[in-house]
């Protein structure tokens, strides 16, 4: 009895691995949110990284890998996806799929 009140309080686990990778997301997105803020108050202005700038910065040989799995922008429909997604900001990119799991791994069921 003891073991099911616990786990009812703490989560299941496919929920708290949701939760887990929503929060390191988060966080994910605050560090090129950090990295463009800092420059931005120095210089005077907002710049904001784009994700190609970011992943760029990170390891640019599987930036480069995905770039040719994908395809060309103007013949491959993935590789137009993958263009939009590598010139929004680094921290939308990261953010909004975070925020989008930490949600749903707070979404609770009705039991029947």
């Amino acid at each position: 009895m003891r073991g099911a009140a616990s786990e009812a309080t703490r989560g299941s686990p496919p929920m708290l691995v949701l939760r887990c990778c929503g929060i390191l997301l988060l966080f994910g997105a605050a560090l090129p949110l950090v990295l463009s803020i800092l420059p931005s108050v120095q210089a005077g202005y907002y710049r904001t990284l784009n994700m190609r700038q970011f992943w760029m910065q990170l390891d640019t040989g599987s930036l480069r890998f995905v770039e040719t799995l994908l395809g060309d922008p103007h013949t491959s429909f993935f590789g137009q996806i993958l263009t939009d997604v590598l010139h929004a900001p680094a921290w939308l990119v990261l953010g909004v799929p975070g925020f989008v799991l930490l949600v749903m791994s707070f979404a609770r069921r009705e039991k029947e």
